[in-house]
């Protein structure tokens, strides 16, 4: 078997190729032509294939009236797929949901399947996934993937198809080896008034959790997740109406005991000063803080909360972006050394600070376009 092989018409720089030295990659949205489709699948022998295939109106195989060809030859290879990403709208879905059903794909290891509308078809997509182990669906219905969730360790959810709090509890627990979990705006709904040990869902191998909901204050779901070996979590647009009752911190210190990096992303995102302190009772152990594409308000108002020693004094690396002020910046990185708690490294995307160099000499300045 060959050791690479590309079809010309993918317009594939080198380097891309030599990544992917064992695998065709079919980008089938940059196809001028049905044909070249077609001919792309054909020409790609035994190898594994990389597909991403985009089937919405404005693409140009839809346009062109050629969906049913190429999808076809797309599901008659399906034996070699190795990576792909399915999108599509509401012409299509039906049809698409109703050909994956039972599609046996050994190779797989990830799937992505994104629909502009809510779909559920009540169907069991794919077969004999034992490679799978990254699903990332977008207005779709994680149930309709259940045979085929055990082995999955990433599951990245986005707008979910609704479901019940005992649909997904029900769900969640098929995937015993799950380490990464990102739920976006997702549809649960008759959550129990108050926790039980019957209603946690333990999720013993999770080590990073990605959460965004406003249908709920953001911490209320997570009382019914127990992840003792959590390491990160990711918590979107946060507020402080969004911050737990005093009483039920206990629990959430219960669940999530390892947390040692805390991400708060989102451009709604603000917390007064006595928020700060309320997170640190909930992940006291935090070694690493990251704001991230957040209004400059919300990353100044969390330096100066940073001025109060007793916030997260084991704490040794900070990302911001967009940075604070130079002036805070560097009052923070002083104040923390003085009571002998210093941070040891600053992740900020390139900026004009003047102080650079006296920054470099208190803490390893890392420069990044996009940190994070």
């Amino acid at each position: 078997m060959p050791s690479s092989s590309f079809i010309t018409p993918l317009y594939i720089p080198r380097s891309t190729a030599r990544q992917y030295a064992s695998h065709i990659v079919l980008a089938i949205l940059k196809f001028d032509s049905h044909k070249s489709a077609v001919i792309g699948i054909i020409s790609s022998q035994n190898l594994p294939l990389n597909l991403t295939c985009d089937f919405r109106l404005k693409d140009f195989l839809v346009q062109q009236g050629h969906f049913a060809e190429v999808f076809h030859m797309i599901l008659l290879a399906s034996a070699r797929w190795s990576r792909v990403s399915i999108r599509f709208d509401e012409r299509y879905g039906t049809e698409i949901t109703n050909k994956l059903n039972g599609l046996n794909v050994p190779l797989l290891e990830y799937f992505q399947f994104t629909s502009s509308s809510y779909s559920v078809n009540d169907v069991n997509l794919l077969r004999d996934a034992h490679s799978l182990k990254k699903l990332q669906l977008s207005c779709a219905s994680l149930r309709d993937f259940k045979n085929v969730l055990h082995g999955i360790t990433s599951l990245y959810l986005t707008a979910h198809y609704p479901m019940t709090f005992q649909e997904f509890r029900d769900t969640i627990l098929l995937i015993p080896h799950l380490t990464e979990l990102s739920m976006l705006r997702c549809n649960i709904d008759n959550w129990p008034s108050l926790p039980s040990s019957d209603d946690i869902i333990p999720l013993p191998s999770l080590s990073t959790l990605e959460f965004a909901d406003r249908r709920y204050t953001l911490f209320y779901p997570l009382l019914w997740i127990s992840a003792p070996g959590l390491q990160t979590i990711t918590l979107h647009d946060i507020v402080d109406h969004d911050l737990p009752q005093s009483t039920t911190i206990p629990l959430l210190l219960q669940n999530f005991p390892a947390v040692r990096k805390l991400v708060l992303q989102g451009s709604a995102s603000f917390l007064e000063e006595a928020s700060f302190m309320e997170l640190n009772s909930i992940f006291p152990m935090l070694d690493h803080v990251a704001i991230v594409l957040s209004q400059e308000l919300f990353v100044e108002q969390f330096t100066y909360a940073m001025l109060e020693t007793t916030l997260w004094p084991r704490l040794r690396s900070v990302t911001m972006n967009p940075p604070a002020s130079e002036n805070s910046i560097s009052n923070m990185i002083a104040v923390r050394a003085i009571s002998k708690i210093p941070l040891g490294r600053l992740v900020i995307p390139p900026s004009q600070f003047v102080r650079i160099d006296w920054l470099n000499q208190q803490v390893k300045v890392e420069v990044c376009d996009m940190p994070y």
